[in-house]
């Protein structure tokens, strides 16, 4: 197995991303959407899932979105148009590269981002713990806006249109105003009801983030789709055990569908 650095071209911004190439010539490939203001590597998830997809003789593209990572941009002008752009611009490249069959693996908002970015070029997708309703994940849950985003930072993106937030491991960013009116106005329904690939969601139970609840209650809007509950896992799959469940069931769907 080999892995490349690769930089790319998304309306004028630098993007980086890692390929990883099995031993074996192949035409398949899946692209990773990593989460909202994390890295390619989600918190090396990316990476021992992108070595296991090689182990089964496909290959994998993880990417750093505009503003996180190695690509560099402001945060504050991260959209979800935007970063289905950077997601098509990635497919656009996995494509150069002679793969035919491609597949997505989304993650949380990345699985957002696959749901709106979707062409009818992706042969199938699985979505981990993705965020399916935006004003639920975003607005409404504690979580987010008062845990993360508190009143000030509200206050602040309503009349000046820019607040920046501190996450826990002390990283800072920018969230703008056009994102922030995306995640109050922007339904995702009607773009998962044109959606006719094979998906499969995949989902903790005691996610404290994206509810599991929000998942069970919106799958069923891809018509050709299945839901698996990860029992006792929280949002990320951390430990061994939930990690292996999903990656297990994330190779069985690629196997049988790309």
């Amino acid at each position: 197995m080999k892995q490349k650095r690769i930089v790319f071209d998304s309306d004028g911004y630098r993007l980086v991303g890692i390929l990883h190439m099995p031993d074996k010539p192949t035409d398949k490939v899946i692209v990773m959407a990593h989460g909202f203001t994390v890295t390619k590597d989600e918190a090396g998830l990316f990476v021992r899932a992108a070595n296991a997809f090689n182990e089964n003789g496909w290959a994998a593209f993880r990417f750093d979105f505009r503003g996180c990572g190695e690509s560099k941009a402001d945060f504050k002008d991260t959209t979800v148009e935007t970063e289905a752009a950077d997601l098509n611009h990635a497919i656009e490249f996995v494509e150069t590269q002679g793969y035919k069959n491609i597949g997505l693996l989304g993650a949380s908002f990345g699985g957002a981002v696959c749901i709106y970015g979707w062409s009818p070029k992706i042969r199938t997708m699985v979505l981990w713990n993705p965020v399916t309703d935006l004003y639920e994940t975003f607005v409404d849950l504690s979580w987010f806006r008062h845990k993360t985003l508190t009143a000030e930072n509200i206050r602040e993106i309503e009349t000046t249109g820019l607040t920046m937030i501190t996450k826990k491991d002390g990283s800072k960013f920018n969230i703008g105003k056009k994102i922030w009116e995306e995640f109050k106005t922007m339904k995702l329904d009607k773009h998962m009801k044109r959606i006719t690939c094979p998906t499969l969601f995949l989902h903790g139970d005691k996610d404290t983030k994206v509810p599991f609840s929000q998942t069970e209650r919106n799958y069923k809007l891809i018509k050709n789709s299945e839901l698996v509950k990860i029992e006792g896992s929280e949002h990320g799959f951390h430990g061994d055990a939930s990690e292996k469940k999903v990656i297990d069931a994330s190779l069985a769907w690629f196997r049988k569908y790309l």
